[in-house]
C-alpha cells in the first residue's frame, strides 16, 4: 500500500472475468489503530460489492467479445489499484 496525503493506493491484480462479488481483500496492519496500542494497527478489510447488469444491448454485448477477443494488451484484463481514503 502507497500512502500519499489523504488518499492510500492499494495494488492488487485479480482477472475481471472470475466472480467478484461479495469479494473479501484483507490489508495486514493498515486498518484502525489498536486502542490499547495506539502505534499498532489492525486489519483492513476491503469488500466489493458488485452489482453485474441483468440486460445487455446486443451491440454492447458484440463490442465486449471484440474487445476480448481482439485486444492485444492482455493486462487490460486485470484490476491493478484501488485508491482508498486513508484514516491519517
Amino acid at each position: 500500500m502507497v500512502k500519499k496525503g489523504s488518499k492510500a493506493t492499494f495494488h492488487h491484480q485479480m482477472v475481471l472475468v472470475e466472480p467478484l462479488s461479495s469479494k473479501l481483500e484483507i490489508v495486514p496492519r493498515e486498518g484502525m489503530p489498536v486502542p490499547k496500542d495506539p502505534s499498532k494497527r489492525g486489519n483492513l478489510r476491503i469488500k466489493f460489492n458488485i452489482k453485474f447488469p441483468t440486460r445487455l444491448l446486443q451491440s454492447r454485448r458484440q463490442g465486449l467479445r471484440n474487445y476480448y477477443n481482439h485486444s492485444l494488451d492482455r493486462s487490460s484484463y486485470f484490476i491493478t489499484s484501488y485508491d482508498i481514503p486513508s484514516p491519517l
